[in-house]
């Protein structure tokens, strides 16, 4: 057998799709396993060899293809972005989330709308201890703190009004 099979580059027999739908339709398996045993012909490999050149030349030609198209997008999707800002110079100064969300189908005006927001969303401030804020009086005095006030601050009649307060809950 000097013929190759261009398939998988073996030496094997290779069955002709119809050469095992023919036997199927005529319901003869002997027929098939002949089908099967009789070695591919040089015009077969040929034939292959053409369809796989085929094949690559049209997923490359597909590849080709669907890059033009991304690339239009995104010059079409930056075109309706700078008629919103003409400060933005390129897509990708607009972030991951930007991305994110054209990926997942939202349109370019709508996605640069919702980025903008994020940006301008301002964080609430964090919440401070629960003890009084500076220069407030405090309202109720616990023991241990009536016990650190100092003489002077216990001849306020403000902080010692608080302590007599404070003392009818202990």
């Amino acid at each position: 057998m000097d013929d190759f099979n261009v398939v998988n580059d073996t030496q094997t027999p290779v069955v002709e799709a119809s050469d095992i739908t023919g036997a199927e339709q005529s319901g003869s398996t002997e027929q098939t396993a002949e089908a099967a045993a009789r070695p591919q012909s040089a015009g077969d490999n040929s034939k292959f060899r053409k369809l796989r050149l085929e094949n690559e030349r049209l997923k490359s030609e597909n590849e080709r293809l669907a890059a033009r198209e991304i690339e239009a997008r995104m010059r079409q999707d930056l075109a309706d972005i700078r008629a919103l800002d003409e400060s933005v110079e390129t897509l990708e100064e607009l972030g991951e989330d930007f991305a994110d969300l054209i990926a997942a189908g939202i349109s370019a005006p709508v996605a640069f709308a919702a980025v903008r927001q994020l940006e301008q969303m301002t964080m609430p401030p964090a919440t401070g201890a629960v003890t009084a804020a500076e220069g407030a009086e405090k309202e109720f005095y616990l023991p241990q703190e009536v016990d650190a006030l100092s003489p002077e601050q216990l001849d306020d009649p403000d902080i010692w009004r608080r302590v007599r307060k404070s003392m009818t809950k202990w």
